[in-house]
């Protein structure tokens, strides 16, 4: 018979945790030894080598060097020499990083600083110990700023650190403006100054800042470096530039002037602008735009509508930096036109000048900032409703020698012919015109069989369809607007202000416009109340721009209306506002931008 034995329960419990105490690992121990042959190493205890380093010796054990570098691996279990040599000898060392350096391979640990980081990485790439290398370029990448950056990418393709390469190449381009006006930059050599400025990549606000950082390299030394400028100059993208900056700058620069290459250059910046406009001629490096100005930015172009002066001003607005531009002016100052933009140009089209009113049209290539004259309509007509539509541009109502119009003109931009189209049901002068997949005829100011009263306003709404050629009605706004201002947005038609009574007084109530279930709402009144004013929809924000809010008063104001909270904020002014305005939404190039003046 065999006999069980059972250990009592207190037995077998102190057993499990005897077992526990001896399966956790003592996290300290190898901590502590790492710590206790580090100080072996300090008190020169049982070390076998030393390591001699400019004019100082550091004994050390050969298996932990080992260990910590394959260097030392290698130096130690080959057939050099230096295998059963008790000293070994490290050119090239500073003595003051060896503790730093041993402390790191002994126990991983190292207090790296600005003094001791650039020699640390050097051993580490000497002596092949990859983790310190990568520790020191972390470090470095820490440190990076306009003053070091220079230096710090030539120490980095020295000894091959790929991160900090690439951390360093990256912040002399985001920061080549603040690079260029370092002393390290002054100091670059020809080749290099030529191959950082020749970079498609390098981010700048403008060409002339490209330009500037090479008069400063060269001036640095003149005397040694005049000779070097035509072979820079010829790498800055002159045909970029503003035409006023090379007026005033270049052309007066005795670098520029005195060096027959250099004014050849010039003057083929200044031929490309004049044939191709600030864009410059895409092909030619001297107008090859660089990356980060390669882009376009929305932007407002206003003309002047209406006002108490005939003047002939054309502007830029961009919202998102809130900055306005100065643009060429309209070739025929005119009031009471329409302006539409259509197949990347902007159209202006009637209205009325000091010779009376207007059947001409120009319009605006806001790639070369020119106006040229196109095809006039067969009559004149001023306060028109004019939009695009599928490529054409239409020309609806207005006033014809004192009577409302109903008629509606098409305009083919590549033929450059107009064509009367299907007229409205109802004479309509000042109407607002917006375009979705129909034109829409809103409101506007009619005549009325009433000898006291012979005008009317309207609040009735018509579309047309350019496959039918037709009119239709449909539902009418809830008040009556004369030159209101309109946007298509979504599905959805937003009209903005006008009057009723002949600009006694304005319209701050909004309209919008549901264009799948044909029903008007009220939106938030305008802060201002205006007619004549001009509309455009950039940014997910409406802007309405100027007008009038009577016969006597003009406003200058700009506000937005947030589609999401129903709310319109001022958000800055028009400059020298002369009160009505047309205006459409674009997109223009970064380049194009900075080729203009600002109005500050």
């Amino acid at each position: 018979m065999f006999q069980t034995h059972v250990k009592p329960l207190n037995k077998i419990m102190d057993l499990k945790e005897t077992d526990r105490n001896l399966r956790q690992p003592r996290i300290n121990y190898e901590e502590n030894l790492y710590k206790r042959m580090d100080d072996f190493r300090r008190q020169d205890i049982l070390c076998d080598t030393i390591l001699q380093v400019d004019g100082q010796e550091f004994p050390a054990h050969k298996n932990v060097l080992a260990a910590g570098s394959e260097y030392f691996l290698g130096l130690f279990t080959s057939d050099m020499r230096e295998k059963h040599q008790d000293e070994v000898k490290l050119e090239g060392f500073q003595a003051f990083i060896m503790n730093d350096l041993l402390h790191y391979i002994y126990t991983g640990e190292v207090e790296i600083t600005d003094e001791n980081v650039k020699e640390l990485v050097f051993a580490a790439d000497y002596l092949l110990i990859t983790s310190l290398k990568v520790k020191g370029s972390e470090y470095l990448e820490g440190i990076l700023n306009p003053s070091n950056c220079l230096s710090m990418r030539a120490f980095s393709e020295k000894f091959d650190c790929e991160e900090l390469i690439d951390k360093s190449e990256n912040f002399i381009l985001e920061n080549f403006v603040a690079v260029s006006k370092s002393e390290e930059f002054l100091h670059l050599r020809l080749c290099e100054t030529e191959k950082l400025i020749s970079l498609d990549d390098i981010i700048v606000e403008t060409e002339e800042q490209v330009y500037e950082a090479v008069i400063s390299w060269v001036k640095h030394d003149e005397d040694k470096r005049r000779e070097d400028f035509p072979r820079l100059l010829s790498k800055v993208r002159l045909g970029c530039m503003s035409k006023y900056y090379i007026a005033e700058y270049v052309e007066t620069e005795e670098l520029v002037t005195n060096n027959l290459e250099c004014t050849k250059l010039l003057y083929e910046a200044m031929k490309s602008y004049a044939l191709h406009g600030p864009q410059g001629h895409p092909i030619r490096d001297i107008c090859k735009i660089r990356k980060c100005l390669n882009f376009n930015v929305d932007a407002i172009i206003t003309i002047w509508g209406p006002g108490d002066e005939l003047r002939s001003s054309t502007q830029c607005y961009v919202p998102s930096v809130n900055q306005w531009y100065n643009l060429a002016p309209m070739l025929i100052p005119r009031f009471s036109h329409g302006a539409v933009a259509c197949e990347g140009f902007i159209y202006t089209v009637g209205g009325v000048s000091l010779n009376g009113h207007l059947s001409s049209m120009e319009r605006y290539d806001y790639r070369t900032n020119t106006w040229a004259g196109v095809a006039p309509m067969a009559k004149e007509i001023s306060a028109l409703g004019v939009a695009e539509l599928n490529g054409y541009l239409y020309a609806v109502g207005g006033w014809h020698r004192g009577r409302p119009l109903n008629s509606v003109l098409r305009y083919y931009p590549n033929s450059n012919i107009w064509e009367a189209v299907a007229p409205m049901t109802s004479n309509r002068g000042g109407p607002c015109v917006v375009s979705d997949k129909y034109l829409y005829a809103i409101g506007g100011k009619t005549e009325n069989n009433n000898a006291n009263d012979p005008f009317k306003y309207l609040s009735t709404v018509e579309k047309y369809d350019p496959r039918t050629n037709t009119w239709t009605m449909t539902t009418p706004m809830q008040a009556r607007r004369a030159y209101a201002c309109g946007v298509a947005v979504g599905r959805n038609l937003y009209i903005v202000g006008g009057t009723q009574d002949d600009l006694y007084s304005s319209h701050s109530s909004c309209e919008a416009f549901d264009i799948e279930n044909n029903t008007w709402t009220y939106i938030a009144n305008l802060c201002i109340s205006r007619a004549l004013a001009g509309i455009a929809f950039v940014g997910n924000h409406i802007y309405v721009l100027g007008g009038k809010k009577n016969s006597r008063e003009r406003t200058d104001k700009v506000e937005f209306y947030d589609i999401d909270l129903d709310e319109w904020k001022v958000v800055g002014s028009v400059p020298n506002c002369m009160g009505g305005i047309q205006c459409s939404a674009v997109s223009l190039s970064t380049q194009f931008l900075n080729s203009l003046t600002k109005i500050t």
